[in-house]
């Protein structure tokens, strides 16, 4: 347990996931923000999610982006795709990892060859959470052409939001 909890592979090297991640998203010039009233925050935390946040500490929370640590900041670079392939953006409504105003922003970006089509369950990755999803983009990497705009796929499984 121990080592699948520190990304040990069987034959003793690491993974690295987390660390990737973080070199990415700064790299992408996208930082986290220093919270303005961390103890307020904690507290409604821990009010919330109790056991999710019980070793979380106003401390925790209160810096800024650990970008620092990696690089000075960058600015978000800008897309420029001038391609005519046919484009298929999945943003989900509930996706805690990347919000659907990232995925709305990247199909204005992409251009009047991109669609967007939007889950409307909860979590990150609606591949094989949907088989409206699935079809769909089944349906691009077959045919090579893009559903009509506005389509919203469901989750095959009900999954309750989070009480707010």
């Amino acid at each position: 347990m121990v080592d699948a909890g520190d990304k040990r592979n069987i034959d003793g090297t690491y993974k690295t996931s987390m660390q990737s991640h973080e070199i990415i998203m700064c790299a992408s010039g996208i930082r986290q923000e220093p919270v303005t009233d961390a103890d307020e925050l904690i507290e409604q935390l821990h009010l919330r999610a109790p056991r999710f946040t019980q070793m979380l500490t106003a401390d925790d929370i209160r810096g800024g982006s650990y970008c620092d640590t990696y690089m000075a900041a960058m600015p978000v670079v800008p897309i420029n795709y001038t391609g005519t392939a046919p484009v298929l953006i999945v943003g989900g409504q509930n996706d805690p990892a990347t919000p659907l105003r990232w995925a709305t922003k990247l199909r204005d970006e992409m251009g009047p060859n991109a669609v967007l089509l939007i889950y409307s369950g909860e979590g990150h990755g609606p591949v094989g959470e949907s088989s409206c999803i699935d079809a769909v983009a089944a349906d691009v990497l077959n045919g090579a052409e893009l559903p009509a705009a506005g389509i919203l796929c469901p989750p095959d499984y009900d999954t309750p939001p989070l009480s707010k």
